[in-house]
């Protein structure tokens, strides 16, 4: 039963996800049954999320080959050739529902859940409450974190001090709020709210059954017109 006290909050919400990765699928070698029917569920709620700029965890495992970070229930596998979950292997990759293109793969730079190294590529844009989002990208700009600032100043200031003459190299994407829009039109055709028209990154929470759609914004004010009357 769900009180005030454990309802969720969902703009302050975030998405963990746990071994979702292509060997532990159904049918494979070392699958976990049930894993298969519950990715396109889990691919619609990452797909929200990221529309959202809300944190998104995946939890994985990347094993070396001479099994010395495995798990002590797999390592006689691995030590005597499983390819498990091998770092940089097809099998260790996130399932296709949770990729942010069909290339996205996951980046050495962060393996073993420390950094490496520096990322490869920075970018800097607006969110929808006025603020800034960095986001921390791979050579091919595939997004592996965000972080939120109050502002683009701050945003910058801060990724200043990671990366020290950052300052000097941001570069003007000639994208105007214009065409932003007419990108996010297009790519969310078809999931407005079917009340008010806004996309799924406008708003917090959408609820839909068959082709209708209604927002968190419109089912309050239906509220408050309802219990005006």
């Amino acid at each position: 039963m769900v009180s005030d006290d454990t309802a969720p909050q969902y703009p302050r919400s975030a998405l963990i996800t746990i071994d979702v990765q292509r060997d532990f699928l159904d049918g494979q070698p070392f699958e976990i049954r049930g894993t298969s029917a519950a990715v396109p569920a889990m691919g619609r709620l990452v797909r929200f999320f990221r529309l959202k700029a809300r944190p998104i965890v995946h939890m994985v495992r990347l094993y070396r080959a001479d099994g010395s970070n495995v798990e002590p229930c797999r390592r006689h596998m691995v030590e005597q050739g499983a390819q498990l979950v091998l770092l940089g292997s097809v099998g260790s990759q996130l399932a296709a529902p949770l990729l942010t293109t069909p290339e996205t793969t996951l980046d050495a730079e962060f393996y073993g859940g420390k950094e490496v190294g520096p990322v490869s590529r920075l970018a800097i844009g607006r969110d929808n409450e006025r603020g800034a989002l960095v986001l921390h990208c791979s050579r091919t700009w595939n997004v592996l974190g965000i972080a939120r600032h109050a502002g683009i100043k701050e945003a910058k200031r801060r990724a200043e001090r990671i990366y020290p003459g950052l300052s000097a190299k941001w570069l003007k994407t000639g994208v105007s709020k214009r065409q932003a829009k007419a990108y996010l039109d297009k790519a969310l055709k078809g999931v407005e709210c079917s009340f008010c028209g806004k996309r799924p990154d406008q708003i917090d929470q959408m609820v839909s059954t068959g082709n209708a759609r209604i927002c968190n914004v419109c089912v309050r004010d239906i509220a408050a017109m309802m219990s005006i009357e």
